[in-house]
């Protein structure tokens, strides 16, 4: 009995070593990334459906156009620091009457890329307005080069 107990807690411990933040994925060495959501929203305006802001000006600019004229105040602008970067995720509608929201998965970077993992959800408010264009604003601590957005089902 102490052989199957010393065996068992062994294999526990073994197995809880991929319980870290890192884990492989197709022979690549994953590193999850932490990060703060700043802001949610819908709002129809050109952009790619993921990006990356580093600079104060850029994030400016950015809430310039995200700015409601109905509403006299805009919302707080985030502070990017130094090595920060407020990544926005904007998937296109699959159909004009996807009124879905966004939820975020995992973020996680390898040695190139940044990989933003997205489910769409449910959210009653967008489908009573009838809105369709979810907006997530997410601050991290990296300056990404190369962003890559995956949807999962």
């Amino acid at each position: 009995m102490k052989i199957f107990t010393t065996i068992a807690i062994g294999l526990s411990l073994m197995s809880c070593n991929g319980t870290s933040s890192m884990h492989a994925q197709k022979g690549k060495t994953m590193q999850k990334v932490e990060y703060t959501e700043e802001r949610r929203l819908n709002k129809d305006f050109d952009s790619k459906e993921i990006f990356a802001l580093s600079t104060m000006d850029e994030v400016t600019n950015l809430y310039n156009k995200l700015q409601d004229p109905q509403f006299k105040r805009s919302a707080p602008i985030p502070i990017i620091e130094a090595g920060e970067s407020l990544l926005v995720v904007k998937p296109k509608a699959s159909s004009a009457t996807d009124y879905s929201d966004i939820k975020i998965e995992s973020i996680q970077n390898d040695e190139k890329n940044i990989i933003v993992k997205y489910k769409k959800i449910e959210n009653w408010e967008y489908k009573e307005a009838k809105q369709t264009h979810p907006v997530l604003l997410l601050k991290i601590k990296s300056s990404p080069k190369n962003l890559i957005l995956e949807k999962i089902k």
